[in-house]
This record gives C-alpha cells, sequence and structure tokens, in this order.
C-alpha cells in the first residue's frame, strides 16, 4: 500500500498547487483583465462550481468506469486547465478553464481520499493528515514561487508550473503498477461487515459503536430503524449529515476566501508589496503544514471531537485579532497562529464525520465535500463584495462570523454523535438481550 500512499501524497500536492495558483496571483489578474474583486470572485466561484459537480459525480464516475480511469479523468482536466490559464485567454475563457480545474480538483480529491479512508482503514486518522499535509506543502510553495516569478515579470508562469506537476501525476496514474491496491482499483467498491468493523476498530471508537458498525454493514442481523426515504441514512443520521455538511460548507469556504485573497488583504490593510504580500500566503500554509504533522498524535490523546472544537475556538480567537490589528508583523503571527489553528479540521472533520457512517464512506465523503465546495464556491464571491465595497477588516470579521458559525456547528455534530452513538449501541443490546 506503500506506492498507492505515495501517489496519494504526490497527487493532494499538485491539487494543492492548484487550488491556491489563483489566490496566489489575483493581485495580477485584476490589473491584467481589468476586473474587479467581484470579478475575480466569479473565478473562484466557477473553480468551486466544477469542484462540486466533480465530487457529485465521483461515485458515479467509480461505479461506470473504475477508480484509476475517474482520477486520470480527473487530472487530465487538472493539467488542460492550468494550460489553458497559462496561455492568458479571455476573461471568458478563464471562467470556463475555472469549471474544468475546479472538476479535476474535486474528482481528484473525492476519489483518493475515500480510497485512502477504505484502504488504509487502521491508519486512516493518520494517512488523511499525511495526505493533508502534502496539500499544504503545495499551498505553501506555489505562493512562494508565485512571489519570485511576479518579481521577474513572469507571473502567468506560475500556472505552467501546475500543469506540468498535474501532467506528472496523471502519467504515474497512468502507468504505475500499485500492488495491492489493484483490488480496489475497479468499479467494485468493497462492502460488507468486515470493512465496517476494522473502520470502527481503526478510528478507536468504543466496542458499542464497533457493534454498530458490524451490525450496519451486516456482520449481524441489523435492528430495524427509521430511515429517510430514498437517503439510506436514518433520522438521526440524517441530522448529522447536514450537520457535517453544513460544517464542511462554512470551513471551505472560509479557507478559500482566506486564502485567495490573503495577498489581496495583506497589500491593502498593512502595506506590503505585492510579491511580500504573496509570501504571507505561504506563511499560512507552512503553518498549516507544520500543525498537520501533529494532528495525528493530538487526536490520538484528545480525541477527534474535543480537537474540532479547539481548534474552532482558537480559529474565532485569531480572526477577532485580525480585524483589530494593523501592524504588518503582527499580523504575520496571527497568520501563522491561523494556520495552526486551521491545520486539522477538514482531514479529521472529514474522519470524525464518516465515524458514525462505516458502511456509506464513499457516499458520506463525497456529500461532505460536495458542501464544503459549494461553500467555497459561494463564500469568496462575498468577501470580493466586501473587498469592493467596503474597508478590508469588514472582510476580516466575516471571518470572525464563519468561525463563530463553526464552533457553533460542531457542537451540533458533537452532541448528534453522541446520540447516535447510544442510539445504536441500544438498538444493538436490545436485539442481543
Amino acid at each position: 500500500m506503500r506506492k498507492l500512499l505515495i501517489l496519494g501524497c504526490l497527487s493532494y500536492l499538485a491539487i494543492g498547487f492548484g487550488h491556491v495558483a489563483v489566490g496566489a496571483v489575483m493581485e495580477q489578474l485584476v490589473l491584467k483583465y481589468g476586473v474587479n474583486y467581484e470579478a475575480g470572485g466569479q473565478l473562484i466561484m466557477n473553480q468551486f462550481l466544477g469542484f462540486l459537480a466533480g465530487v457529485l459525480l465521483a461515485p458515479w464516475l467509480i461505479r461506470r468506469v473504475g477508480r484509476r480511469f475517474s482520477i486520470v479523468l480527473a487530472f487530465v482536466g487538472f493539467a488542460v486547465a492550468e494550460t489553458g490559464y497559462a496561455l492568458e485567454p479571455d476573461w471568458a475563457v478563464m471562467l470556463g478553464l475555472a469549471l474544468i480545474a475546479g472538476f479535476g480538483f474535486g474528482l481528484g480529491e473525492t476519489c483518493i481520499g475515500a480510497l485512502v479512508i477504505e484502504i488504509l482503514e487502521e491508519r486512516k486518522a493518520s494517512a488523511m493528515s499525511l495526505l493533508e499535509v502534502f496539500f499544504g506543502i503545495g499551498a505553501l510553495v506555489l505562493p512562494a514561487a508565485a512571489a519570485w516569478l511576479i518579481l521577474q515579470g513572469y507571473w502567468l508562469w506560475t500556472f505552467g508550473s501546475v500543469a506540468a506537476l498535474g501532467s506528472v501525476v496523471l502519467a504515474l496514474w497512468l502507468l504505475l503498477p500499485l500492488g495491492e491496491a489493484e483490488a480496489y482499483m475497479g468499479k467494485g467498491l468493497r462492502q460488507g461487515g468486515a470493512m465496517a468493523a476494522e473502520v470502527g476498530a481503526g478510528a478507536g471508537v468504543d466496542s458499542g459503536t464497533r457493534a454498530a458498525a458490524e451490525t450496519a454493514a451486516g456482520s449481524v442481523e441489523a435492528p430495524k430503524t427509521a430511515k429517510v426515504q430514498g437517503t439510506g441514512y436514518s433520522r438521526g443520521g440524517m441530522t448529522l449529515l447536514l450537520l457535517g455538511a453544513a460544517f464542511f460548507a462554512v470551513y471551505v469556504g472560509l479557507e478559500m476566501s482566506f486564502t485567495n485573497y490573503l495577498p489581496a488583504i495583506m497589500s491593502r490593510k498593512s502595506g506590503l508589496s505585492e510579491s511580500a504580500a504573496t509570501i504571507s500566503l505561504s506563511l499560512y500554509w507552512a503553518a498549516i503544514s507544520f500543525g498537520r504533522l501533529f494532528v495525528g498524535r493530538i487526536t490520538g490523546r484528545m480525541g477527534y471531537r474535543n480537537f474540532l472544537l479547539v481548534c474552532c475556538l482558537c480559529a474565532a480567537a485569531v480572526f477577532t485579532g485580525l480585524a483589530l490589528v494593523d501592524q504588518a508583523a503582527a499580523v504575520i503571527g496571527l497568520i501563522v497562529v491561523t494556520g495552526l489553528a486551521m491545520a486539522g479540521m477538514f482531514a479529521i472533520g472529514l474522519v470524525y464525520v464518516n465515524e458514525a457512517f462505516p458502511d456509506k464512506i464513499d457516499r458520506t465523503t463525497s456529500i461532505l465535500i460536495s458542501c464544503g465546495g459549494l461553500g467555497g464556491a459561494l463564500l469568496p464571491k462575498v468577501t470580493g463584495w466586501l473587498l469592493d465595497s467596503f474597508d478590508v477588516n469588514r472582510a476580516m470579521w466575516q471571518f470572525f462570523a464563519c468561525s463563530v458559525i463553526m464552533l457553533l456547528l460542531m457542537g451540533l455534530v458533537s452532541r448528534e454523535q453522541g446520540r447516535l452513538k447510544r442510539r445504536r449501541k441500544g438498538l444493538v443490546e436490545q436485539r442481543n438481550g
């Protein structure tokens, strides 16, 4: 499975490059095309609408053509779109390419993330954290490279470098044999009690939850519970899923708004030059990458719930500071702390919510990431409008409001997770008694 993990990490590195490429050169795009920040937000919105389409189509494509072909298709779109960006087309074409790029990101991220969670069951939290570390490295290196290219006057080469890495990853998915992981690359998805029980054990949940996971997958005869018609989720499970989906929508929207507009915010808030402001984005992703190195250990001691609640609380506190402080050194310090606070939210949030649905990992992952894509499409548009219409601190208070909403949502997710575990444990005990 080592080849799969290495290739997954390289894929997330490329996706990290792609996710921040537009934001790293947003100032240059706005000036080159003579548009405002709200129009720049439309480019980001299109990219995430494409992302949403890729995520939503991922389960269907896996069933129709298999995981390998789906991932190959994702990186074809990735490489084509980034190459198109580098060719400096009309703005309308840029908006179309953004949809294709986003589709590649969403399809690739969903297929690879679900594949790793399913195969590397006993190490899924650490494996997902490692993927996110490489995503962060990509998002760290690209802005630093873009800052240098901006200084040299070749900022469009930013997109060319992303296209080159995407093409390398595409070739590896086409040609590299994956050993034992090949059994998971076709159209069939592994199901059944063994998978569910191992997922429960790998997540470190209690014996009651593990028994419930076995029940859900069919290892033992499942007690009848009320289902929401046409979804396959119980009523309690649907409530948890909706809350988790809302959390991911706000989180991804916040992160994409912050990262895509951070250079512009730093330039206007602290008077930094364009290249120096772009470096602040590298510092943010450096902090995220560093924090993700320790996420597995920290969650092993704190648990998923406590980790996520503390991260949300810290994010709210840091965004308050960013709204109130203008000095460049202080703002840069707070940006680093923001990166540390948000380091593990995505990966651990994905694992935490999936913990309740061990027999629906592909479907649940797709729903959560698609809702994240929806938030990533809408909130940057709002942020661009705020930057055009008001002072920069208004956008910072928007970020604070999002972090508070995340804290409230995670509290509700935790409550529903506990209720669902108790309900399932009671049903199993009643059945066995």
